[in-house]
């Protein structure tokens, strides 16, 4: 018997309908066959249900491990936690596209699903924009989007900035910019 030339292909052409279940499993070399990929390392458990019926293939993919992310404050490696479930339909009908989140047209010649982007954009989702190593993650950083970090002047020089604004003479102003003075008031 031939080996299969994509380990995460799911063949459907002769299933028949009923309920099927795939597992497979995602290691370093799954994310290091990817241009420009989030990740580079992931140790992952993939189970997949698939419910076939005449008209439609009904998925629940479950997606459990770890992968390796870097710090984007540390730039220290760490291990960062994927629990997710994702449900997706393949419609069957006249040529393969994507017709909404999760909701994809395939042929009804179709003889196989390559779940190999699935799971990766399933992963990829998952990871969060600001990735910060756990040493980091603190009670006080949950709101660490409101905490100013760095400030160019004091509360009294603004203080006394807005008081000069304010206490303009327009005697003392060329007038060629009172007119000026007069729309800032509007």
């Amino acid at each position: 018997m031939a080996k299969k030339s994509n380990p995460y292909e799911i063949e459907i052409f002769q299933l028949t309908d009923k309920i099927y279940t795939y597992r497979f499993q995602i290691n370093d070399s799954f994310f290091e066959n990817r241009e420009d990929s989030l990740v580079e390392k992931g140790n992952l458990t993939v189970d997949v249900e698939i419910e076939k019926s005449a008209s439609l293939i009904n998925m629940t993919m479950k997606i459990v491990g770890v992968v390796e992310l870097t710090c984007d404050r540390s730039l220290e490696s760490f291990d960062f936690n994927i629990d997710v479930t994702e449900d997706v339909v393949f419609k069957f009908g006249l040529e393969n596209k994507e017709l909404d989140e999760n909701l994809y047209e395939i042929a009804k010649d179709t003889l196989s699903l390559d779940m190999n982007s699935l799971i990766y954009e399933f992963v990829c989702l998952q990871i969060p924009y600001k990735k910060l190593h756990p040493k980091f993650q603190s009670s006080e950083d949950e709101n660490d989007d409101e905490v100013m970090v760095y400030r160019s002047s004091t509360d009294d020089e603004i203080t006394d900035e807005n008081e000069e604004e304010e206490s303009i003479n327009p005697e003392t102003i060329d007038p060629r910019w009172k007119s000026l003075l007069k729309l800032r008031k509007n």
